[in-house]
């Protein structure tokens, strides 16, 4: 492409500025993948029951675990959950008192 007298200089700033506009898109694209790749992934899964008659929900905990996830596996402890659940470096398991209570006796 030739272009001859003024528009040459309009033309070349045009092209260092789409230039320049390019290299800081670039810049910022690569500084915020950077960022994501850094950003933990943490998930808490939630049991509305015994976390050790929970078999389904410590298995969707342990697959996360598995995926790279640190996961926080929340439920009643009454009973204990797998092995495999308690001993995984990457799953935190907090038990929570049962919001229900027994009924008690009326008084005679």
């Amino acid at each position: 492409l030739v272009v001859e007298g003024s528009m040459a200089g309009a033309f070349e700033a045009l092209l260092v500025w789409l230039l320049a506009v390019c290299l800081i898109g670039l810049a910022l694209r690569w500084s915020a993948a950077k960022r994501a790749h850094h950003r933990p992934r943490r998930v808490s899964v939630v049991v509305v029951g015994d976390l050790g008659r929970s078999p389904r929900m410590c298995n969707h905990a342990l697959c996360l675990a598995d995926d790279g996830w640190d996961v926080t596996l929340v439920g009643y402890g009454e009973s204990e959950p797998p092995v495999r659940v308690t001993s995984h470096p990457k799953i935190t398991i907090r038990h929570v008192a049962p919001s229900y209570r027994l009924p008690r006796k009326p008084k005679a």
